[in-house]
């Protein structure tokens, strides 16, 4: 409650937006109540924690709202990574403290839940390098965190999306290996035609395939929750990149069938498989569950 004698008797909705006086106001509770989280957040952990598990994910939007107040409200924000128990969060600050050497941005990848998230494909080069990410499991997150763009001088960046920079060394591995799979990567792109392209990727260390998408488009968990929510529009679902690791012995078995017979029927079988994993491992539904499920049958069979 604010007590205040210089506003207008005469008020209108109008008059109030255009009020110095009103905007001062605002200006000192806002920088009130963000210094109240604040020292609650340092002197009183248990506390702030009640308090951000009921209130966060209305203290993210003042990510989108207030650009004044951006760096202070992400001050305040929690969020898991990968290196955290499930029972556990960090600060932004704690994770750019901890990051190792040559790490220039703060890396993130949204879903649904932790379980989803924690065995993305998409984290194996970074688990690799000691990397941290940020684990965005609240539906806001995804929606909010890019208008802070950067904190501390570390831009954000999603993982979740095309990867235009690559080491030296990564460049040297796909540049090796791209004529050899020139004709086995154009097939992909004819055959799959619910992708908008195909890539050799270095980023995979375990993982046959992929899915990525363009880095202007929405993700596969922003689109999930805006069909969930009602507010899809009728074909916003956009097509994603399909990233492929040369180096896993399935896209190398599969290479060589496309060279040996391209319209083989098991040539077409695994790249379709390949696909619906991809779509599994990001969190999506299988287009066709029924054919799916009889090609791994299928699958387990023979390897039996």
């Amino acid at each position: 409650m604010v007590d205040c004698a210089d506003l207008p008797l005469n008020i209108s909705r109008e008059i109030l937006q255009q009020n110095p006086v009103l905007e001062r106001i605002r200006k000192d509770v806002v920088g009130s109540i963000l210094k109240a989280l604040k020292d609650m957040k340092k002197s009183e952990p248990e506390k702030y924690l009640k308090f951000f598990a009921e209130m966060g994910s209305i203290l993210k939007e003042g990510l989108r709202v207030d650009f004044e107040n951006r760096e202070k409200v992400a001050d305040l924000l929690l969020f898991n990574s990968c290196k955290t128990s499930a029972d556990k969060t960090i600060t932004l600050e704690e994770y750019v403290s901890a990051m190792p050497e040559g790490q220039t941005e703060i890396y993130y990848l949204a879903g649904e839940n932790r379980a989803q998230v924690e065995f993305s494909p998409l984290l194996e080069s970074y688990k690799s390098k000691q990397q941290d990410v940020l684990l965005l499991l609240d539906p806001i997150d995804e929606f909010s965190l890019p208008y802070l763009q950067d904190y501390k001088g570390k831009k954000l960046k999603g993982i979740d999306r095309i990867d235009s920079t690559k080491s030296d060394s990564d460049a040297e591995i796909l540049e090796a290996t791209k004529s050899r799979y020139a004709g086995f990567v154009e097939h992909l792109k004819t055959k799959l035609g619910v992708v908008s392209d195909v890539k050799l990727t270095s980023r995979l260390k375990e993982s046959p395939v992929v899915l990525v998408s363009e880095s202007g488009g929405f993700s596969a968990s922003q689109e999930r929750f805006l069909r969930k929510i009602g507010k899809a529009q009728e074909g916003m679902e956009s097509k994603r990149v399909l990233e492929i690791n040369p180096e896993h012995s399935l896209v190398i078995k599969l290479r060589d069938l496309h060279e040996e017979k391209a319209d083989s029927p098991k040539l077409q079988e695994g790249i379709e498989t390949l696909y619906d994993l991809a779509l599994l491992a990001e969190g999506s539904k299988v287009q066709d569950l029924g054919s799916f499920m009889k090609r791994v049958q299928d699958a387990v069979l023979k390897g039996l």
